[in-house]
């Protein structure tokens, strides 16, 4: 018998969702420095290294949130992966002891179900035990 661990969200929706909340964030940055670049006093200009300094962080976080988008997909092809490995084979669920052989695994935005072939269906994300 084998116990698998909580099989969770993938999540790429909040993650597209901070993508472009990062990308909407990162445009008004630039458009905030070129307002700034014109009406600046010509007398005393701004320090072009804080400048180069914001714009190297806030290309940092674009690349963090692009990094999260990916690790999100390598998550969701992994519960794809793990859900195809439990088709036909015995579980058990680990809360209301439902059991039966897998017939199908859905993966969704909103979480993971698991179909059996006596008609039940629970949640995989509390775990499950494949029995032989």
């Amino acid at each position: 018998m084998t116990t698998v661990p909580p099989v969770g969200s993938s999540g790429s929706s909040s993650t597209s969702a901070a993508q472009a909340s990062a990308n909407l964030d990162y445009n008004s940055f630039l458009k905030l420095l070129l307002a700034q670049m014109k009406n600046q006093d010509p007398t005393a200009p701004v320090d072009q290294t804080q400048m180069l300094a914001q714009l190297a962080q806030f290309s940092a976080v674009g690349q963090s949130v692009q990094l999260n988008d990916k690790v999100a997909q390598l998550i969701s092809n992994q519960q794809a992966t793990t859900g195809a490995a439990l088709i036909g084979k015995n579980v058990t669920d680990m809360v209301g002891n439902i059991s039966g052989t897998v017939k199908s695994v859905s993966i969704t935005t909103t979480g993971t179900s698991v179909l059996l072939t006596n008609g039940y269906s629970f949640d995989p994300s509390t775990g499950i035990t494949i029995n032989g």
